[in-house]
C-alpha cells in the first residue's frame, strides 16, 4: 500500500488547535498522545487511512503487539479511528483534511497540463512561448551567422577579433 514518492503529500496538515481542544485527545495520557500523532503522520503518508490490523499500528508506532491491541480498540472507542466499511480504520478529521490537501495539490498540477495541451495544439510544442521564442531567435541567429561573409564580421565592432 505504499504510494510513489512523487505522488505523496510531503506535507501533514495539521490544525493544532482542534488537536489540543478536542476532549477525546485530552483524556490520552502523553505518550498515547504522542504515539496517536505518529499514527496520524503514518496515515497521512498512506492517504489518510491505514489497513485495520493491529499488527500495522504495532509496526507503525513501535509498540509491542498485544499493546496495539489496546491502543486499538481504545482509539476505536474514542471514535478517533472508524471503519471505512471495509478492511481499513480512519480518522474522520484526516479524511476530510487530506481531502482538502490532496485538491490543493492537483489544481495547479492540472491546470499546468492543460495549459501545456493547449501549447501544443495550438503551437506544435508544450513548451512555454517564452522558451520557443528564445530557441527560435537563437536557431535563425545561428543560421544568419552561418552565413556572413568575412567582410560582414570585419564590420561587426562587437565581436572579437
Amino acid at each position: 500500500m505504499k504510494r510513489e514518492k512523487k505522488d505523496r503529500l510531503r506535507y501533514f496538515a495539521m490544525d493544532v488547535d482542534a488537536f489540543l481542544d478536542d476532549d477525546r485527545t485530552q483524556r490520552l495520557s502523553d505518550g498515547e498522545q504522542g504515539q496517536w500523532l505518529l499514527l496520524l503522520v503514518k496515515m497521512w503518508r498512506l492517504g489518510g487511512r491505514m489497513p485495520d490490523d493491529a499488527l500495522f499500528i504495532s509496526r507503525a508506532i513501535g509498540i509491542p503487539f498485544k499493546k496495539a491491541l489496546a491502543f486499538k480498540a481504545k482509539f476505536e472507542g474514542l471514535k478517533l479511528l472508524v471503519h471505512d466499511g471495509g478492511n481499513y480504520l480512519e480518522s474522520p478529521r484526516m479524511v476530510k483534511e487530506y481531502a482538502i490537501a490532496r485538491a490543493a495539490y492537483e489544481q495547479p498540477r492540472d491546470a499546468g497540463r492543460k495549459s501545456a495541451e493547449a501549447r501544443k495544439k495550438a503551437y506544435g510544442t508544450a513548451q512555454p512561448l517564452r522558451i520557443v521564442r528564445a530557441v527560435s531567435n537563437a536557431v535563425r541567429n545561428a543560421v544568419a551567422n552561418d552565413t556572413r561573409t568575412d567582410s560582414d564580421r570585419d564590420l561587426d565592432l562587437d565581436s572579437e577579433p
